[in-house]
């Protein structure tokens, strides 16, 4: 008599899983007999124990083992089965075994798993990006675009992003066209999927008509710009010629496109130096105790922005003004003109931070106008203080500033 979680049981399913291979040269009694065994196993009851210990993952492993050996077709998707293959990609560590029984096994809840898989820590970068198109393959658009609406916001999301770009599937381009428009999102995660994008002509014409139309970011318009104005496409090269201006280097020539910049490669200690120096950055910002605080502390930055993310904010500042970091113009009665950061507001004064770093109160009944600018209080063409080999440097000294 068997019982289960014995090792008696191994034995038994290793023998059939046995006479199942034997059986090579006759394919329609070999997937008979290893159908017989799952079922076997599953009538048993054995699929439904908790995996609490080593035999019963050993068993899981060897059932499996067999349902990868039947053609896709006459895999079973009952209850229990499903049961045994959820159970099983629980335990499993091997991302690439993973997908291949996602694949094979087709359990209940596939884009869900797919998903969940993508991100956890046992996905590597290659398995992630297969996790999210098998997902989406299975109809997973609406678990991505969740996570995107409810994570555009979040820390270290555009290296989640960036995956998705890499997925090679049509609804891609949708997926990411409401980030590079949206105020919300993160510069990091509005330039990761600006990038993804313009690897599709879907993508290229959605970022084209967006930029048209006025709704597309300022940063995302600068990172992309070189790569539309290349497109392979000649009908959108050419629209993208007259939509997105080239920058200007210091000596009035133009920038090489943010794209080709971020190819390059600088030297962290000159970066740090033009930081503190010529580039002037430390009059406005913190990096570990030292500098000013006026604008945002970029003593993590690393952690936050993309490479191409980083150029842009140096190039055109005023294309992606970080939130509660909004420049305003304020007038008073008497003819007085200050421009800050908004400190805070109420029904009595206006208290602005110049870019000096200094507190300035105004009386709100002395105030005649008050609005907020579209450019940024960081002052624009920083990067002619420097070549473009600082402007390099200056990149790759903040993407070094990440969370110790």
């Amino acid at each position: 008599m068997l019982h289960s979680g014995s090792r008696l049981d191994l034995v038994v399913v290793r023998n059939w899983l046995a006479v199942g291979n034997m059986c090579s040269k006759l394919p329609a009694f070999r997937i008979a007999i290893l159908g017989m065994l799952v079922a076997f196993c599953c009538d048993k009851g054995w699929t439904q124990d908790p995996p609490a210990n080593p035999l019963q993952i050993r068993r899981d492993k060897i059932l499996i083992e067999a349902m990868l050996r039947l053609p896709k077709g006459e895999v079973k998707h009952d209850e229990k089965t499903n049961a045994l293959v959820r159970r099983f990609l629980k335990s499993t560590s091997d991302g690439n075994v993973f997908l291949k029984v996602v694949e094979h096994c087709e359990p209940e809840g596939a884009a869900e798993l797919l998903w969940d898989f993508a991100l956890s820590n046992k996905a590597t970068d290659s398995t992630m990006v297969q996790a999210i198109e098998m997902c989406l393959n299975r109809k997973g658009k609406g678990i991505v675009e969740k996570w995107l609406t409810d994570n555009k916001s979040a820390d270290k999301a555009h290296e989640t992003v960036a995956k998705i770009a890499l997925a090679n599937h049509a609804d891609v381009a949708s997926l990411l066209g409401p980030l590079v428009v949206d105020a919300n999102s993160l510069p990091g995660v509005a330039a990761a999927a600006g990038q993804g994008m313009v690897r599709s002509t879907a993508g290229q014409k959605a970022l084209l008509d967006a930029a048209t139309a006025g709704t597309l970011r300022g940063d995302v318009k600068t990172l992309v710009a070189g790569s539309l104005r290349k497109s392979s496409n000649e009908e959108i090269a050419k629209a993208a010629a007259d939509v997105f201006p080239l920058p200007m280097s210091k000596d009035q020539k133009p920038l090489p496109s943010i794209d080709e910049l971020a190819k390059r490669t600088g030297t962290p200690a000159n970066g740090e130096k033009l930081f503190r120096s010529a580039a002037t950055c430390s009059n406005c910002h913190i990096v570990k105790g030292f500098g000013k605080n006026v604008g945002p502390d970029l003593s993590e930055i690393g952690s936050k922005l993309t490479r191409e993310a980083m150029f842009v904010a140096i190039v055109d500042p005023s294309a992606g003004i970080s939130h509660n970091y909004e420049s305003y113009i304020l007038q008073t009665d008497s003819g007085d003109v200050a421009t800050g950061l908004l400190v805070s507001q109420t029904e009595e004064e206006i208290v602005l931070k110049d870019a000096q770093g200094i507190e300035r109160k105004f009386p709100r009944d002395e105030v005649e106008e008050f609005k907020k600018q579209e450019k940024s209080i960081m002052p624009e063409n920083l990067h002619h203080n420097f070549d473009e080999q600082g402007l390099v440097d200056l990149v790759e000294y903040m993407l070094a500033l990440k969370k110790e």
